[in-house]
């Protein structure tokens, strides 16, 4: 019988065995399409395999090294948004 640990190692649902896209692939790739607070979040988590699957936290792992560089002016952009809609 196939448990929560070996859910995150066969094919997302979906997706047919032949895709190489795992639970936790599928996971991970949501959380970077998501944004940078998911992303952190994500981060996280990859480094407590004693809270997630041990799968799960490896492939958490590549938010860590693997990412596509985020734009700094576009960050800036955000951070004077968001801060100057807090303080109104």
């Amino acid at each position: 019988a196939a448990g929560w640990d070996d859910f995150w190692t066969h094919p997302a649902p979906g997706r047919g065995p032949g895709s190489g896209d795992t639970a936790a692939s599928a996971v991970t790739s949501a959380l970077e399409s998501l944004g940078p607070t998911f992303v952190k979040f994500g981060q996280a988590l990859a480094s407590r395999p004693d809270v997630v699957p041990p799968a799960l936290a490896s492939a958490l792992a590549s938010l860590q090294d693997d990412m596509v560089p985020f734009d700094t002016a576009e960050a800036r952009a955000i951070l004077r948004r968001e801060l100057s809609a807090a303080s109104s």
